[in-house]
């Protein structure tokens, strides 16, 4: 049985006081805030992971440190807070200064990134109305945009290209969003939304293939049927391998030219 993750103030206290109760007195006084300090930022980690609002409000009333990074010096409170969907959460903190931009220290992701992965399209609305940038770059120069397409994340997608997101941005192997799309077969609403935008159907990857090769490829039937009907090249060679490869579709509505 799971159990729910409660930081209450008396909890927080309690720990704190605790610290100071075991350090020996001829600890240095630096050493011991600078573990106090420790603390608070590990408290205010969790309570923004666990999307604990009021703890959030204590542990920054006691100077928490609001642009702290995790036990795995990575991620900072409003990237947990974004992850998760604590949307309120995202709010309290850039209301505080939180940075809005913070990179990962593993994968350069923004919070912007995180939202969009996990599909949190209330997280998303904040974060960009705190200007957050849009076509953000991890490590892989993968996009929000990319991310929210891979997942299937279709209000994400709409919130991302209403602001303007880059939607035929590549990534480190040329994968543009509808790439992504296409190749993990997501809800069809995904690529059509992708596509009535203006995506480029025939946007080529490192190995040239195009967002039809990928669908095919891996037997994606909704989306070949999607991207054939908003005039798809089948005409490539790679295209035409893999579309032949595929044999649960009907010789004449896919191969004929």
């Amino acid at each position: 049985m799971a159990v729910e993750y409660r930081c209450t103030f008396d909890l927080i206290e309690a720990i704190l006081s605790k610290h100071q109760r075991e350090t020996p007195m001829a600890s240095n006084q630096e050493q011991r805030q600078q573990r106090q300090q420790q603390q608070l930022n590990d408290a205010l980690i969790e309570a923004a992971e666990h999307g604990l609002l009021e703890d959030i409000q204590y542990l920054l009333g006691r100077h928490a440190d609001i642009n702290t990074r995790d036990c795995y010096n990575t991620h900072t409170p409003i990237h947990y807070a974004s992850a998760g969907g604590h949307h309120q959460c995202v709010e309290l903190l850039l209301d505080r200064h939180a940075d809005v931009n913070a990179l990962g220290r593993t994968y350069n992701y923004t919070p912007l990134h995180r939202a969009s992965l996990f599909g949190h399209h209330q997280c998303i609305e904040i974060l960009l109305d705190r200007h957050a940038e849009v076509d953000a770059l991890d490590c892989y120069t993968s996009t929000p945009l990319h991310h929210a397409s891979k997942y299937g994340n279709r209000q994400c997608i709409e919130i991302l290209l209403g602001r303007h997101a880059d939607i035929n941005a590549c990534d480190y192997i040329k994968f543009t969003p509808l790439h992504h799309a296409s190749l993990n077969g997501h809800h069809h609403q995904c690529i059509e939304i992708l596509l009535d935008h203006g995506a480029d159907i025939n946007a080529r990857d490192r190995n040239n293939f195009t967002p039809l090769h990928h669908a095919s490829k891996y037997g994606n039937r909704q989306c070949i049927e999607l991207l054939l009907e908003y005039g798809a090249d089948k005409s490539l060679i790679n295209v035409r391998i893999s579309l032949s490869a595929y044999e649960n579709l009907s010789h004449e509505c896919i191969l004929t030219p």
